[in-house]
């Protein structure tokens, strides 16, 4: 990366093209929670182990499955999670993203979108809660570029801010 070039975003985001990626991935890793549950209670079941009423199975499955949602979330950040670093560049921006170099022309965006949610009991917070989330979305002629992430990043106002200033410009 060139030494000279302004950073306007730089952290640890879940970068997508699409932002139905997290939701299907999230599905797909609680179905594959239910099915081990369900392969376990099989494998309880042929092993004649006597449980004691319906009340503890339920409550047993309903543990497993508030479980599996949180650990399919945890999992969803370990396996998506990524260094993004968004720098000016001539007549646009240059996004890094882990090593991929993506270089988008001012004129070729059409919008941004800049989120900053802030948890409850959060805000004035540099750290930010567990709830606080950013949210980055750049709309292009031909792709769009989702980044998200748990906690705030400033930044994503910058980015919003510098391509809002180009897209004036254009116009």
């Amino acid at each position: 990366m060139d030494k000279k070039a302004k950073v306007l975003m730089k952290g640890k985001f879940n970068y997508s093209s699409s932002k139905f990626k997290k939701m299907l991935v999230r599905i797909f890793l609680v179905l594959t929670f239910i099915f081990v549950f369900l392969f376990g209670i099989e494998i309880i079941n042929s092993a004649s182990i006597n449980l004691d009423g319906e009340v503890l199975l339920i409550l047993f499955g309903t543990i497993y499955f508030v479980g599996a949602i949180y650990l399919s979330e945890i999992i969803y950040e370990k396996l998506f999670l990524k260094e993004v670093v968004i720098t000016k560049y001539t007549n646009g921006i240059k996004i890094l993203i882990d090593n991929d170099e993506i270089i988008i022309q001012m004129n070729k965006i059409r919008r941004v979108k800049a989120e900053l949610s802030y948890g409850v009991g959060s805000r004035g917070s540099s750290k930010g809660s567990s709830r606080s989330s950013t949210k980055l979305v750049i709309y292009t002629n031909t792709e769009v570029f989702h980044f998200t992430t748990l906690g705030i990043n400033e930044g994503v106002k910058k980015v919003e801010s510098y391509i809002n200033k180009g897209i004036e410009i254009n116009t």
